[in-house]
């Protein structure tokens, strides 16, 4: 006897968007319970090292703050915050002498997934007059107190200097805002903004000043222009604006 097998007809189509609605309800459902039970932690650290003549800071997705005092070391505090199992990796010392600060290197689906807030803050207390190079990828960088040579650089974020002391200064951005304000009269300063603005404060005196930005406004005092200056302050922005002024 021979037996006749009836293929089972495929679902129709209505059964199949409800097995996806109930796919999508138990999807939701899993990432609501994630939410609600992920747990937030803070953590403050702090490291300390003899200090070198120039010093080299570089920071990944963190915020950076540096400030100077008589003293003879470099004392790093650390400040994270974060939820879910990937918290921000610890600052490393490399061979070379550069302090490198790492922030949150978690990607942004494993942050969605956990909903996970993820933040750093470094802040960096060395000698007076030394020298500093400092540069974030993503992040702001502040520097106040007295320096020899700095130089700063962040890609995405801005770069704020208040009651500052320089004998020279270069401040780079790719995206974001440079606003520095000099307590002296120094030899150099650079500024570069590829979309953005730079705001300078300067105290009162001679600069020869090279100001130029393809798509913004310019605004020089001019009672600090004086192209016979062997102080120099030259500054480009390609998209924004331009402000130099003097200090009151």
């Amino acid at each position: 006897m021979e037996t006749t097998h009836t293929p089972t007809p495929p679902p129709g189509r209505g059964a199949r968007l409800a097995t996806v609605g109930l796919l999508g309800v138990i999807s939701v459902a899993g990432i609501g319970a994630s939410f609600t039970e992920r747990v937030e932690r803070s953590q403050t650290d702090r490291f300390q090292s003899p200090a070198k003549p120039s010093m080299s800071f570089s920071a990944d997705n963190a915020e950076v703050d540096v400030d100077t005092a008589p003293t003879t070391e470099v004392t790093l505090t650390r400040t994270v915050t974060w939820a879910g199992p990937d918290g921000p990796a610890t600052p490393q010392l490399l061979p070379s002498g550069e302090l490198r600060m790492r922030g949150c290197d978690v990607p942004w689906w494993k942050r969605l997934a956990t909903y996970g807030t993820c933040s750093a803050r470094y802040s960096i207390v060395m000698p007076n007059g030394r020298s500093l190079a400092a540069t974030s990828d993503t992040g702001s960088v502040r520097a106040r107190g007295a320096f020899d040579a700095l130089a700063l650089r962040t890609d995405v974020g801005d770069i704020i200097s208040t009651g500052l002391s320089a004998r020279t200064l270069r401040a780079t951005v790719d995206v974001g805002e440079v606003n520095a304000v000099l307590t002296n009269t120094p030899d150099s300063v650079v500024a570069r903004a590829d979309v953005g603005s730079v705001t300078l404060t300067l105290p009162a005196g001679q600069y020869n000043i090279r100001a130029t930005t393809d798509i913004g406004d310019v605004n020089v005092d001019a009672s600090l222009s004086n192209p016979q200056s062997t102080r120099t302050i030259d500054v480009r922005v390609d998209v924004g604006d331009i402000t130099i002024r003097v200090a009151r």
